[in-house]
């Protein structure tokens, strides 16, 4: 089991052997983990509810006082040690100002990372600079935004998921209101301001619930409850899926996904995936690597199907990085497009990534 373990350190470390990092296999030890956070400077592996770090000082939330600029070597996050977390998030990877969040079993939020353009929500007065221990984001409590489980007030919302893009990170409460701060044009709402360091609600149509979000660098797509899918954010490329590549301030209905039944969305840099009910995967932004599918160099606005996933079996996870895209099957299989293994070729058409049926989740 030691040596299992260790390889899975090495995977993870190595940037060019792990550049996408895909299922775990179902070994004793292996199994209790839930959740990876991958980016080009730091690495996160949630384990039973505990955050095991590994990056350069600041970024990885373990103080300042490193020796080491680039520790190659995991470390409890020793501010979190007494929390249980159920949900993390770090920066996409591909850019150095890295920032990461975490919910906690009991319901409170801690960010650390870089704070620009107030991305952590600590407030007005934190939106320069690195914090380089976790802090929590009391303006969700002192704001009465959310509640922690377990509490006498049983009216309010407690975070439920979250998910950070280059300048901006969202948390989705349990009663389907998505929160964002950060820079301007990818918070979700109309604002004159340039930035927020509060946690406010986007700005979507009255009465509609988000069940689901995903960020890329700088658009976001979400989810309702009714399966409909809303993008805003940067439109450059066609990234959000509606037929232009017009910015979109507030949250706007992809009208060709309408009917679709969406169940998941992922986000690249620049390019975007959302899978519905009836197992139809479709894709839209820039092509750089193929990861769409189809023609490098190209672009496509509107939702197109990925026609080569259809019949390969019942998809069950998504995801989508730099010039990557992945498919997790029910089987356990995983497929790629885009930027092969080690950078050595460009798929077109989905390659087989994993074999057997150990993979149990997916990460790019």
């Amino acid at each position: 089991m030691e040596d299992e373990r260790h390889n899975i350190e090495v995977a993870l470390v190595d940037k060019e052997l792990m550049h996408i990092v895909f299922g775990f296999l179902r070994f004793t030890d292996l199994a209790s983990i839930s959740a990876v956070c991958r980016a080009s400077e730091v690495t996160r592996v949630l384990i039973r509810g505990r955050v095991l770090s590994i990056g350069t000082v600041g970024h990885a939330g373990l103080g300042y006082c490193l020796l080491d600029p680039a520790p190659m070597r995991w470390r409890m996050i020793s501010a979190l040690a007494s929390e249980t977390i159920v949900h993390i998030a770090t920066t996409p990877e591909k850019y150095d100002r890295h920032h990461t969040l975490a919910v906690t079993r009991s319901g409170a939020v801690y960010a650390f990372g870089d704070a620009t353009d107030g991305k952590l929500g600590l407030g007005e007065g934190h939106t320069t600079g690195i914090s380089y221990t976790p802090q929590i984001v009391s303006a969700l409590l002192s704001e009465k935004i959310i509640k922690t489980i377990g509490s006498n007030d049983s009216v309010k919302p407690f975070i439920v998921d979250l998910w950070c893009g280059r300048a901006v990170t969202l948390l989705l409460d349990s009663e389907g209101t998505l929160y964002s701060f950060g820079v301007a044009s990818s918070l979700g709402r109309e604002s004159a301001d340039s930035r927020s360091g509060r946690p406010l609600p986007l700005q979507f149509p009255a009465g509609v619930k988000i069940k689901s979000a995903a960020m890329g660098y700088n658009h976001g797509l979400a989810i309702t409850t009714q399966g409909e899918v809303y993008s805003w954010g940067s439109g450059v490329h066609g990234r959000l899926g509606h037929g232009d590549e017009q910015d979109a301030n507030a949250p706007r209905l992809i009208s060709a996904l309408a009917s679709a039944k969406a169940t998941q969305v992922a986000c690249g840099p620049e390019h975007s995936l959302v899978l519905t009910e009836d197992n139809t995967l479709y894709t839209f932004g820039r092509v750089v690597k193929g990861q769409l599918g189809y023609v490098e160099g190209a672009v496509e606005s509107v939702p197109w199907v990925v026609e080569d996933v259809a019949g390969l079996g019942v998809i069950s996870a998504i995801s989508a990085a730099a010039g990557q895209s992945a498919v997790l099957f029910e089987s356990g299989r995983v497929m790629g497009l885009g930027c092969g293994e080690l950078k050595k070729e460009n798929w077109l058409v989905p390659a087989q990534l994993v074999a057997g049926e150990d993979s149990v989740f997916l990460v790019c």
